[in-house]
């Protein structure tokens, strides 16, 4: 039974994966970072930057995923679905709308830069979420999104 979840959890990542119907770029490389890498520093090897408009999907990798398979038992596979089926509406939905979408996976830190040079980075190693989006636009600050109220998150935050 534990073998036909896990089956499962993997089709549906990857299923949710290939859905982008969008132009997709893997990572957008217009700033480079020249700090020395450590633990607690992003390098450009472990790091996605993002300096344009985007939707940024972030996919946990397979460690992060077998570590809160632990820690949850059998209530993990529960959550998994529900994560699938709001990621899968977002990816709709900003499809719908035209946005731009990327992927973030297998990034120890996601690093917005606006265009005043203002730099956010955001830690990915320990994440509160597996699968989390968040919205960027040059002229502000990142926003995290509920994936539940993503049409309300998009108008809040892009079309305002």
């Amino acid at each position: 039974m534990q073998l036909i979840k896990s089956i499962i959890l993997i089709s549906s990542i990857f299923f949710l994966l290939g859905c982008n119907q969008s132009d997709i770029k893997q990572e957008i490389f217009k700033k480079t970072n020249t700090s020395t890498k450590t633990d607690n520093k992003p390098s450009n090897n472990d790091t996605l930057l993002v300096d344009d408009s985007c939707a940024v999907f972030i996919i946990a990798d397979s460690l992060q995923i077998n570590k809160r398979k632990q820690e949850s038992g059998e209530s993990f596979y529960e959550g998994v679905g529900d994560y699938m089926f709001y990621l899968n509406e977002s990816q709709h939905f900003l499809d719908s709308v035209k946005l731009k979408t990327v992927r973030c996976e297998g990034k120890k830190f996601l690093q917005f830069t606006n265009h005043k040079n203002y730099t956010e980075t955001i830690n990915l190693k320990n994440p509160d979420e597996l699968w989390q989006i968040y919205f960027f636009k040059p002229s502000a600050k990142a926003y995290k999104v509920d994936m539940a109220l993503i049409d309300e998150a998009y108008s809040k935050y892009f079309v305002q």
